[in-house]
């Protein structure tokens, strides 16, 4: 029986470790190269124990050192995950340290640093951690690097007793940056806008003598309308433009009141404004529009901004919009403290072209595959998920 997954990256799967692991554990952990910080290969025995030591730790704590499983061809190829440690205070100061051994063959191959950062994520957005460690044998460059490169820098030392021998180490650390300005999409984000959208798109083609199904409509919600006209309908950018014109005949008298807030939303809302978030809405609805439906919803209170597209194709794409907020905002480009949340790859990609951190949310309109295509850094099931881990906040 395997255990477990736990997370997936371009070449690995990390999963929990069960105890037909054991010998493929002891293939590395029997190694003395591979555990010299610990001045010796294990036996059969000690990596028996090894094994069994992180399945109870997955019990009491809900984590441990998981297998690393070569995704090629399936091999155990060695540990990475996250324990309790000591960083040299004692008992009390115990705090969650990334660790990981690796198969002697499997050096040099870059799986360190992507097991590491896959767990580093983790760590911050499915345990919501604030901070993480790693505990390192002073004379152990290659794992220095790779915690260098996993974005920690070094913040202490502490010396180690093993076998009788005095072991320094250099501890190093990373800190959740937590984002101060939340940019967040409105249709599939906020609301589910679905109704009036397909209503007012029915209403538009039906100008024009063309019928469609739901199916073949969902695809509107989200882009630029006139693309989404001349791409699903074949319409020439002059008729997609009069398209544009009748969708909002219908959708400024009826549409924009057809729509229901997400589960969760107000609280949302609540949550970060609490945080001290600034709140903005970055949206390719018309401004006109999303400020109604902001209203009516009764949401827009919690808003500093909304910033929309406008009326006359100027300000068109996402591009066009989180630019429009960056200046709203007076932040520029690349700020780290700025993060995009939708539901669409045209949110992911749009806060890609700037520079900015993004989250995908599943509930929405856009599929895991297409956000993780984009690249979101973030992906959340619910609004909940996204308050719990966007109202972090920086300690006083």
């Amino acid at each position: 029986m395997k255990g477990k997954i736990i997370l997936e990256t371009k070449r690995l799967i990390l999963r929990e470790m069960t105890e037909e692991d054991i010998p493929a554990l002891h293939g590395f952990l029997g190694d003395p190269e591979v555990m010299y910080a610990y001045e010796h290969g294990f036996s059969m025995e000690e990596s028996a124990d090894w094994c069994r030591r992180q399945m109870a730790r997955y019990e009491k704590d809900g984590f441990g050192l998981w297998a690393v499983i070569r995704k090629e061809d399936g091999q155990l190829i060695g540990d990475c995950g996250i324990t309790m440690q000591d960083i040299g205070k004692g008992e009390a100061e115990k705090k969650e340290e990334i660790g990981y051994h690796l198969r002697k063959d499997c050096w040099h191959q870059g799986y360190a640093i992507e097991a590491a950062g896959a767990v580093k994520k983790y760590a911050f957005e499915v345990l919501n951690l604030p901070e993480v460690y790693s505990i390192i044998r002073d004379t152990n460059l290659p794992s220095q690097k790779t915690a260098r490169r996993n974005g920690m820098k070094k913040c202490g030392e502490s010396v180690r007793h093993y076998m009788g021998i005095d072991m320094p180490h250099l501890i190093y650390s990373v800190r959740r940056i937590p984002y101060e300005t939340i940019f967040l999409d409105l249709d599939g984000t906020l609301i589910d806008s679905e109704q009036g959208i397909l209503h007012s798109v029915a209403y538009a083609l039906e100008k024009f003598g063309i019928s469609a199904t739901r199916e073949e409509m969902l695809p509107f919600i989200g882009p630029p309308l006139i693309h989404s006209f001349q791409e699903y309908t074949g319409l020439t950018e002059e008729d997609a433009a009069k398209a544009v014109a009748f969708y909002r005949e219908n959708f400024g008298l009826k549409g924009v009141y057809e729509y229901r807030l997400y589960d969760g939303v107000t609280d949302l809302l609540k949550g970060l404004k609490k945080a001290g978030k600034r709140v903005v809405m970055a949206t390719s609805k018309p401004e006109k529009y999303a400020r109604i439906i902001a209203e009516d919803a009764g949401i827009l209170e919690y808003f500093d901004a909304v910033c929309g597209s406008d009326m006359d194709g100027k300000r068109l794409t996402k591009e066009d919009v989180i630019a429009y907020a960056l200046d709203t905002c007076g932040l520029k480009e690349g700020d780290p403290s700025v993060v995009m949340v939708g539901d669409r790859r045209h949110d992911i990609q749009g806060a890609k072209a700037f520079g900015l951190a993004s989250a995908g949310v599943l509930y929405g309109f856009g599929s895991l595959e297409e956000l993780r295509a984009a690249g979101a850094d973030y992906l959340f099931m619910t609004a909940r998920e996204a308050q719990e881990y966007l109202s972090f906040q920086r300690e006083p």
